[in-house]
């Protein structure tokens, strides 16, 4: 009896430790604030005015269609920039994923927003359409609050790292992602300046 009891503990350990290395994850270099500020075209803060989703056919996908989101930032702060990224101005920031009716395409990791909410975002830009994706995937989306107890605004990098691997680019290493760090905006900007 106590044989039995002894293998259904070896065999849910076994099973949780080969299940649970399949869950499913993006793979992407690790990257802190110096490596994000070094990789992206520009850097920015601003306030996300729309978010839309649409389904785009894949070129020569034969039919196969992926759905995309698009934000539209309002450029408040450059803290870096591109050529085409001005103050005030409103900048499209494109991901893959997201849900449409009965559509739902997510993508572990892959950053979300929701309107009327300020970001610090670290972009690359897609010279082909003059949109911008995210540098790092959800490395590079810092949510702008206020900290309740000094009234300061503070950076919390997204939650969603917790759906990526992040790969050492000099060991070679994984590690999987977890929530990001919470530190003041004035710090992270100071930090950000001292980069680039």
């Amino acid at each position: 009896m106590k044989r039995f009891y002894l293998f259904r503990w070896v065999f849910l350990i076994f099973s949780f430790i080969i299940f649970s290395s399949s869950l499913p994850a993006t793979v992407v270099l690790k990257m802190g604030v110096k490596e994000l500020a070094k990789n992206s075209c520009s850097i920015v803060i601003g306030e996300v005015e729309e978010i839309n989703k649409e389904l785009e056919e894949i070129p020569q996908g034969e039919g196969a269609q992926v759905l995309n989101t698009t934000l539209d930032v309002r450029v408040e702060k450059i803290l870096k920039a591109c050529s085409s990224v001005k103050e005030g101005e409103v900048i499209r920031v494109s991901r893959v994923g997201g849900k449409i009716g009965e559509w739902d395409m997510r993508v572990p990791g892959a950053p979300t927003f929701q309107n009327k909410t300020k970001v610090l975002l670290f972009l690359s830009e897609m010279p082909q359409t003059a949109e911008h994706v995210i540098s790092g995937f959800s490395q590079g989306k810092f949510r702008i609050v206020k900290d309740q107890e000094t009234g300061e605004e503070v950076a919390v990098q997204a939650k969603e790292a917790k759906g990526l691997l992040l790969v050492d680019e000099t060991s070679g290493k994984g590690e999987k992602g977890k929530e990001g760090m919470r530190i003041k905006l004035k710090e992270l900007e100071e930090e950000i300046r001292n980069t680039v």
